[in-house]
């Protein structure tokens, strides 16, 4: 069984367009933040009746984060990891635990980087996303798209 989490935020009450780069900035580093708290904590395993010659560490390197900035809507990041079992080839680590019983160990380190990483990162992105708002821009030089003259668009500042 493969993991894998998706976490998102709406923002489209406050922007109806895609996020500038500095807006994305706290996306990122939740990304980066959240990929290192798991890595970090997913070491130490036992490879009790493994062969010494089968793989070992692969789940730790298959951890992976994408980002989802398109629509204001749905902003977020998923967090997955798909690595196969060195004997079967089926996906596992959703089916990990630290004790017996104990419950999936992925899920638990997911848990913890959306209760405690994620809120942080959203209360930042809404920073972002109020300065951008609050900042003056260039004008754009708009194509044109018949035969008429070409049109400058200012912003509109009230």
């Amino acid at each position: 069984m493969s993991v894998t989490a998706t976490t998102t935020v709406n923002f489209s009450n406050q922007i109806q367009r895609r996020l500038a780069d500095a807006e994305r900035k706290p996306l990122r580093r939740f990304q980066t933040d959240a990929l290192s708290f798991i890595t970090s904590k997913w070491v130490g395993w036992k490879y009790k009746g493994r062969p010494p010659t089968a793989p070992r560490n692969v789940s730790l390197a298959k951890w992976k984060g994408k980002i989802q900035t398109t629509e204001a809507d749905s902003i977020g990041m998923t967090i997955s990891n798909d690595a196969k079992s060195w004997d079967t080839g089926a996906p596992y680590v959703g089916a990990v635990e630290r004790r017996r019983g104990e419950g999936s160990y992925a899920d638990r380190l997911i848990g913890e980087v959306t209760d405690t990483l994620w809120p942080i990162a959203v209360e930042q992105m809404t920073a972002a996303i109020v300065a951008e708002l609050a900042r003056p821009s260039k004008p754009q030089r708009l194509r044109p798209t018949g035969g008429g003259p070409s049109v400058t668009a200012a912003p509109l500042i009230l």
